[in-house]
């Protein structure tokens, strides 16, 4: 899918002046590349055994160029996103080709969390519902 990352390249991105910088919750730079994994989920009415790796593995998403609180990737299936808003944040995993179908929503509001509960309890149209998404700066090693 295009240029391989750099190894686990932590800082480099833009300032996201939220939860980054001088007396912010991680007083570090703001990471180019954050590593999303999902847990403890169960499988929902849509869920899909063919999704499994890309569901259950860890994801690399990388920061968008136009808003430095936002990290996204779009997987062969799937389009991740995790953002901080000033007064809450959020990740969100849903198929690409029918949007309807969630596979993960967490919606918390506090801001700079790097554990986010999944709200999906076995709905309609959910793909994975329960567990929570872990986040942490960098990609894997």
């Amino acid at each position: 899918m295009g240029t391989p990352l750099p190894p686990n390249e932590i800082e480099g991105g833009n300032l996201c002046a939220i939860c980054r910088g001088p007396g912010k919750t991680w007083e570090a730079p703001t990471p180019k590349f954050c590593t999303v994994q999902l847990h403890d989920t169960g499988e929902g009415p849509d869920y899909d055994p063919t999704w499994e790796s890309e569901l259950l593995s860890p994801t690399i998403l990388e920061q968008d160029l136009v808003e430095p609180c936002l990290f996204w990737v779009t997987t062969a299936n799937f389009i991740w996103s995790w953002q901080w808003h000033p007064d809450n944040c959020y990740v969100s995993v849903f198929h690409r080709w029918y949007p309807w179908l969630m596979a993960f929503h967490g919606l918390i509001d506090e801001i700079c969390l790097k554990k986010i509960a999944n709200l999906l309890e076995d709905a309609p149209d959910s793909v994975l519902f329960g567990g929570y998404a872990e986040i942490t700066f960098g990609v894997p090693e």
